[in-house]
């Protein structure tokens, strides 16, 4: 089964309890939350769902974490609060479909790094059709609004200064398209505002796609028609569940005419 990412809220920063917009997710959809920030001592919750950390950072400024969602949730609201001191940082929760939830991550990757335009090296994929989720935190520029850290891949971003008038900024994304294969090296970037030295810390973690196990189906109403002398028309109806299904032989008296 491919993932696919289905419609979430927007990245939200702020300093305090962060409270996301509402949204639908859909029966065996999963969470993929990208937090990156300076405070960074929360729990998420929110529609009776069980988070689990999936990589954090050293400092805890860059966190992957994970819920699955076993049936459907309209209106759902995930919330960040802190246990001893205010949340402050950015939060973003991407909807997945197709993902392995009863094991959803593979490999995962964290780092830290001054140079300005940052390229991580995130991990070497484990399963073809994975996809890529990543969070960096870059501590010390000055990302005066509407200057924001930003990225060629897919992601959001925010300015600490907006939210707490001090210097630090953060970028969450993902790939745009999953590994091709097994055993891939998978890259992000996330770009530091101007030129100067900066002062990055990134977690990044690998969501696997289900594997279909079953036996594929066989197709139904098999049918001969526009029959003459010399030749006929073989038509079927299309299978319930064709996956893993190149296509179809058609033999005439143990010798195939048709087909792949």
């Amino acid at each position: 089964m491919s993932l696919a990412i289905a419609t979430s809220p927007a990245i939200k920063a702020t300093l305090g309890t962060i409270t996301l917009d509402a949204f639908n997710a859909p029966a065996n959809s999963l969470l993929v939350l990208t937090w990156a920030g300076p405070w960074t001592q929360f729990t998420p919750t929110g529609g009776d769902l069980t988070w689990q950390s999936r990589k954090i950072s050293t400092n805890r400024y860059a966190q992957i974490w994970t819920a699955p969602v076993p049936t459907a949730k309209n209106g759902l609201v995930i919330v960040l609060s802190g246990a001893e001191f205010e949340v402050m940082g950015g939060a973003k929760v991407w909807l997945v479909t197709g993902a392995d939830n009863a094991s959803p991550v593979g490999a995962t990757g964290t780092s830290t790094s001054t140079a300005n335009t940052l390229n991580a090296t995130a991990y070497t994929t484990t399963r073809s059709g994975s996809l890529c989720f990543f969070a960096a935190y870059e501590n010390t520029l000055n990302y005066p609004s509407p200057t924001l850290p930003t990225t060629t891949d897919v992601g959001e971003a925010y300015s600490l200064r907006a939210v707490y008038a001090t210097n630090g900024g953060g970028v969450v994304g993902r790939k745009a398209t999953p590994a091709a294969a097994a055993g891939q090296t998978v890259q992000f970037n996330a770009d530091a505002a101007g030129t100067a030295s900066a002062s990055w810390e990134w977690a990044a973690a690998e969501i696997l796609p289900l594997v279909d196990a079953g036996a594929p189906a066989p197709p139904t109403g098999l049918r001969v028609t526009q029959v003459t002398g010399t030749s006929f028309t073989v038509a079927w109806d299309a299978a319930s569940d064709p996956s893993g299904i190149a296509g179809y032989g058609i033999y005439l008296d143990g010798v195939q005419v048709a087909g792949p």
